[in-house]
């Protein structure tokens, strides 16, 4: 069965990476989970950031106990459940762009709140930029150049919809998986469950702790032979 859960991983695992583009040959992309995930322990190394290797989006995948049954061949087959966290950033911050400029190097009113690997939202241009650093208290430097106009209005995106989204993206490659012609470690018994409300463990544990970070999750049972 061991060897069953890791084929099942290891072609899950290259489904995220060719879905969402995250290296998940790097421990910062990608942590396997046992039935119980420490949640408490997750939230609090990807907000504290620093020294742990971390770095959002972060991806957590959570498989349960493999259970063996008897196909229809009477060859046994495998069901394993399996959850897939995406947990990102929502800080909800807000400044504006004290000088326009085109370049990936912005000044802004203020960086308090910000790290590398924050989403920022640049009203004017209707663009998404990602901070790669934060070299002072009034400047950013973003992932790519972008066009700014002095005044702009700058904040932080809220994580809730681009998650769903991702996951919604996700669930119908898994769906896909089903036909024969995709068909090879696993597939998926049935349609995959989406959610990305505060109840679920990580959107708990992150407003227990006061942490600004938001999860989606979608869980499926996995069916391999």
């Amino acid at each position: 069965m061991a060897k069953v859960a890791n084929a099942v991983f290891v072609e899950l695992r290259e489904v995220i990476r060719d879905v969402w583009g995250l290296d998940t040959t790097n421990p910062q992309w990608f942590d396997v989970g046992a039935a119980r995930i420490p949640w408490r322990k997750h939230i609090q190394d990807l907000e504290d950031g620093g020294g742990t290797g971390l770095s959002l989006p972060y991806v957590i995948l959570g498989v349960g106990k493999v259970v063996e049954t008897e196909g229809p061949s009477a060859a046994a087959e495998y069901q394993i459940p399996i959850a897939v966290y995406l947990i990102d950033s929502v800080r909800g911050l807000e400044t504006t762009v004290t000088t326009g400029a085109s370049s990936a190097i912005q000044t802004v009113g203020s960086t308090t709140g910000m790290f590398a690997g924050l989403k920022l939202y640049f009203e004017t241009a209707d663009e998404y930029r990602t901070v790669v650093s934060v070299d002072s208290g009034t400047q950013i430097t973003l992932d790519s150049s972008i066009s700014t106009t002095t005044g702009e209005d700058v904040e932080s995106y809220d994580a809730t919809a681009e998650i769903y989204n991702e996951l919604e993206t996700l669930r119908e490659e898994l769906i896909s998986r089903n036909d024969a012609e995709s068909l090879t470690s696993f597939g998926v018994l049935e349609k995959p469950e989406i959610d990305a409300s505060l109840g679920i463990e990580p959107n708990q544990a992150a407003l227990q702790f006061g942490y600004p970070l938001q999860a989606g999750e979608i869980s499926f049972t996995a069916h391999a032979s």
